[in-house]
């Protein structure tokens, strides 16, 4: 599954994980991922969020399903879905997927984060860190070197998204 996270908190609203986008058309999305995902934007717009709202994004890690919308195609260019939001992802995991091998060059797409480094919209963390109020940023090494995972709590409850935890 595509699972993608709203968190709402105080004048923040956090999306964690962006899914898989839109940019892959055709043939390659059929071979890639086929089935039915890149409705992020609109699933958002149901619950009352439109892509200014959003003030944070968090990425568990940089695999395409992950991070997708993180940027969108406007003809040739690229630019950040949400224009409002700063971005988060591990350093070690930006650092490998702006190098990646021959087994991670296929789910490494540039496109999907390279463009936030360059407007300026990318916070690369290092350990653990709170990213909006309630809301943790913490390493969880595994289903790749540098993977993240997010503590949420909020009125004496806690919890835990994950992203992916196992290769």
């Amino acid at each position: 599954g595509l699972n993608c996270l709203l968190v709402r908190s105080g004048e923040d609203v956090l999306v964690v994980e962006t899914g898989m986008g839109d940019k892959l058309t055709g043939s390659m999305r059929e071979k890639v991922f086929p089935g039915d995902y890149g409705t992020l934007i609109d699933d958002l717009r149901v619950v009352g969020v439109t892509a200014e709202d959003v003030t944070t994004v968090a990425n568990t890690h940089l695999d395409a399903d992950h991070c997708g919308w993180n940027t969108v195609r406007e003809g040739e260019a690229l630019r950040p879905t949400f224009p409002n939001a700063r971005y988060y992802i591990e350093a070690g995991e930006y650092e490998a997927a702006m190098h990646p091998n021959e087994r991670t060059r296929a789910t490494y797409l540039a496109e999907n984060f390279e463009p936030l480094e360059k407007v300026g919209k990318l916070d690369l963390i290092e350990g653990e860190r709170e990213i909006i109020p309630g809301v943790r940023f913490i390493p969880t090494p595994g289903h790749t070197a540098d993977h993240a995972a997010l503590v949420i709590s909020s009125q004496g409850e806690t919890a835990y998204y994950l992203g992916d935890m196992v290769q």
